[in-house]
């Protein structure tokens, strides 16, 4: 009954619960749904055609309408990172999707100049993704250093 056995027996209590690895998740969920809210909005962006520079436009929308969405990836530059890092794991996903069912696939190739007078090669495939109809899907875009046949297969 005395304080020293409480005070004991309060740590004790203390130390079965986990007050401290609830915390650390209670904190990781927050930051979880912050980059969530983020990286929805940049996919909105690229979803939409967008400009990169509507990024933090639309998260200070977010903000005035109540929902927090953090302090951190709020640039245009963030905007891209996250585009670029989105888009990179989806194409993944297709290709291994795409070699998992055995579909066939068809490769089309365009070549074509940018405005800076450089020699790049487009590169689609057309292919059915869990049986529906077929769909072309851009692939990559490769900067040609030589136009010639070697350079190309290469």
């Amino acid at each position: 009954t005395s304080l020293a056995h409480k005070s004991a027996t309060n740590i004790i209590h203390e130390k079965n619960s986990d007050n401290l690895t609830t915390q650390f998740e209670n904190i990781f969920l927050k930051i979880n749904k912050f980059t969530v809210t983020i990286f929805c909005t940049a996919y909105y962006i690229s979803k939409n055609n967008r400009p990169f520079s509507d990024h933090s436009k639309l998260l200070e929308l977010q903000n005035i309408n109540g929902i927090n969405t953090g302090i951190t990836l709020q640039s245009q530059f963030s905007c891209t990172q996250i585009i670029a890092h989105t888009s990179m794991k989806m194409k993944e996903k297709i290709v291994s999707n795409i070699v998992k069912s055995g579909s066939k696939i068809s490769v089309l190739f365009d070549e074509s100049t940018t405005l800076s007078t450089l020699s790049t090669m487009i590169v689609y495939i057309k292919t059915s993704i869990s049986s529906e109809d077929p769909i072309s899907i851009f692939l990559d875009l490769v900067e040609l250093h030589l136009q010639t046949s070697d350079n190309i297969v290469n």
